[in-house]
């Protein structure tokens, strides 16, 4: 190769690679700024939600995850006066916990 297309190809790679770790960053702190929303509003004594983030440029921004009975219990009768069609409505957060396998889903309200 010419050094003229080695030396765009290395700009071209650093512009990239600088793109990935913004974006890659900002994600991060988005998702535990979120998570730390969500415990505040659901869960402020024991702050058990954790689980996977979903940017907002995938469909997102929200957390899913699994909790265990006692958790899933637990959340829903300190946020039952919240409750609207089977969701936790508090602030701009929505929390859905499908009963079936205590799995939830945190998105922001419509």
């Amino acid at each position: 190769m010419k050094k003229k297309h080695l030396i765009k190809l290395g700009i071209t790679l650093s512009i990239v690679g600088s793109i990935y770790f913004i974006s890659s960053y900002k994600i991060s702190v988005d998702k535990f700024q979120m998570i730390e929303k969500a415990n505040n509003l659901f869960d402020p004594k024991m702050k058990m939600i954790k689980g996977s983030y979903t940017p907002s440029m995938l469909g997102g921004p929200s957390i899913s995850g699994t909790l265990n009975n006692n958790e899933a219990e637990r959340l829903k009768n300190i946020n039952s006066k919240n409750m609207e069609m089977g969701a936790i409505i508090k602030g701009d957060l929505k929390l859905i916990i499908y009963l079936s396998d205590n799995r939830f889903r945190i998105t922001k309200k419509e």
